[in-house]
């Protein structure tokens, strides 16, 4: 598998993502037993989710019950490389409990392996996540 296959499956990702099909991208592109690992808590699933069952009760979970999303899309990308790609996502959502509206780039990396997504692990810019935590 080399820079093509991830090229395609980047692409691919993307289109669905920007077109707020996150639970087909899962079902199409993730290993079955696919990780995802952010910086911070993800709820009851503390910052490691594991599962593409539960990549997708957790992306229903957020679009629905815990927030507003009012934007989420790739803004730069894909940038490939030796094991996989990466992305840079724009999100802005606001919490439905608070009210706090939330706006922060991301950078996605995404591990492939035999033409399926195992891991992706998000980064945040720190100076936006701490603003974004601390309205």
């Amino acid at each position: 598998m080399g820079h093509e296959t991830f090229a395609d499956i980047a692409h691919q990702c993307i289109a669905l993502w920007n077109a707020g099909k996150h639970p087909e991208a899962y079902r199409r592109f993730y290993a079955e037993d696919a990780v995802k690992v952010e910086p911070t808590s993800l709820g009851e699933f503390g910052n490691e989710l594991r599962g593409r069952d539960n990549l997708i009760r957790h992306e229903e979970m957020i679009q629905g019950d815990i927030a507003t999303v009012n934007a989420v899309y790739v803004a730069e990308g894909p940038f490939i490389g030796a094991s996989g790609f990466s992305v840079v996502i724009k999100s802005d959502f606001t919490m439905n409990d608070s009210g706090i509206r939330f706006i922060f780039r991301e950078v996605g990396i995404f591990t492939v392996e035999d033409d399926k997504i195992i891991r992706e692990e998000y980064l945040y810019d720190e100076a936006e996540l701490a603003q974004a935590l601390n309205q």
